[in-house]
């Protein structure tokens, strides 16, 4: 899809984007958070597969795309899978919040990831519909499904927790339903019930 972050890196390397050209370390918003928090920068691996850079079979990044978008896996933070410590809450954190150096573990950063985690499925044979500004409709499989015919239904791979892959669709979700409710909102507050 044209608005993953190898198409918006792409397109800063061919304008020569001064922000990425000063960058030294590229984080995904989930990662940020994870520094702002303990002052390590990772690349946590479920938000990093919506990228489009990653190889959904190796589940690294694909050399070839980060060429093509100028920038090199140093750019981003140490390679992280859910479950794995990315390090301890800072001292300042520690100050604001009065806890002590207690550890800080990745999660899986993309929140569609920790959304199929978290289906309390009976065995690894189900579906899922994350519903949010839009859906996500799949199902959660070993190895990444790629031939010609996931290519033409538009479906895609992105990396689940405990190494599963996350095999899916974008449908319509409820952007539509919330910009009709903000235009009712002038004539009639129609509530969800409604």
């Amino acid at each position: 899809m044209n608005f993953n972050s190898l198409f918006q890196l792409s397109t800063l390397h061919r304008n020569h984007c001064s922000a990425l050209e000063a960058a030294d370390k590229i984080l995904f918003m989930p990662d940020a958070l994870s520094y702002m928090l303990t002052g390590k920068m990772v690349t946590e691996y479920t938000i990093a597969s919506t990228s489009q850079m990653l190889n959904p079979r190796t589940k690294r990044f694909e050399k070839e795309l980060l060429d093509i978008a100028g920038i090199k896996e140093e750019q981003f933070g140490r390679f992280v899978f859910p479950g794995e410590p990315i390090g301890v809450l800072t001292e300042e954190v520690q100050k604001i919040t009065g806890l002590g150096a207690i550890p800080v573990i990745a999660v899986a950063g993309h929140d569609t990831g920790s959304a199929v985690a978290a289906v309390p499925a009976q065995d690894e044979r189900f579906a899922y519909l994350s519903s949010g500004t839009w859906s996500l409709m799949g199902i959660e499989v070993k190895d990444a499904i790629i031939n010609k015919e996931s290519f033409e239904q538009n479906f895609t791979n992105e990396g689940g927790v405990e190494g599963t892959t996350r095999f899916l669709k974008n449908i319509c979700g409820m952007w539509l339903l919330e910009r009709c409710r903000k235009e009712w909102e002038a004539t009639n507050n129609y509530s969800y019930t409604d």
